[in-house]
């Protein structure tokens, strides 16, 4: 199976060449790629903008609680940022860190069709899931802020593995929508290195009966 790029509208240049799975996108926006049936993963490469990566780089990461919130969209930078100092993060990087917690959460409600997010950012310094998986969701959105980021692979190729960079943002297609799924990914191992990674997951969360 092949995939021409005017399929994706222009959103985004397919990866893997073999079968179209992977795509990389233009934008935040163009991560609504993800929902082409042939695409189980939209990855957007970005920089984290100088000031956030500083503010980021000068955590004191064993100081910080993890976050764990079930929003409503459209939700403020604001209501992000209260919400990560009560956390333990400064007043600046809180500040900083939840403008594009909040532009994140709503580029996944727009592409899920939904309002209603749970969002975790979280401090990992263990190997947490280490094992390449594919989660029970419809969507899932990833980020790293800091650390080593998600590591990923095709099902039927477990040999080649592909790397996320710190600030690149993907939404990976759940088990929900895709069984079996075509792309696994797990977060790399690192215990026992002394590292530190802080990782942003957000998910749709169903409605009731839904």
């Amino acid at each position: 199976m092949t995939m021409n790029d005017h399929r994706l509208s222009g959103m985004a240049t397919v990866i893997d060449r073999a079968d179209a799975v992977a795509a990389a996108t233009r934008s935040l926006e163009d991560l609504a790629a993800v929902r082409h049936p042939d695409i189980a993963l939209a990855i957007h490469s970005r920089s984290l903008p100088p000031r956030l990566s500083d503010a980021v780089d000068a955590l004191d990461l064993d100081g910080i609680d993890d976050t764990d919130l079930i929003v409503d969209l459209p939700i403020s930078g604001e209501a992000f940022a209260a919400a990560l100092a009560v956390s333990g993060f400064p007043a600046s990087a809180a500040r900083m860190i939840g403008d594009d917690m909040a532009r994140l959460a709503q580029v996944l409600g727009d592409v899920a069709g939904c309002t209603r997010l749970a969002i975790r950012l979280h401090v990992v310094e263990t190997d947490a899931c280490r094992k390449f998986h594919a989660d029970y969701v419809t969507l899932r959105l990833l980020t790293t802020y800091r650390g080593r980021a998600t590591e990923w692979h095709r099902a039927d190729t477990p040999d080649r593995i592909d790397r996320l960079r710190p600030g690149d943002v993907a939404i990976f297609k759940g088990r929900v929508l895709l069984d079996p799924p075509a792309v696994l990914h797990r977060s790399p191992p690192i215990a026992g290195t002394g590292e530190h990674r802080l990782l942003l997951v957000v998910d749709p969360v169903p409605l009731p009966g839904g």
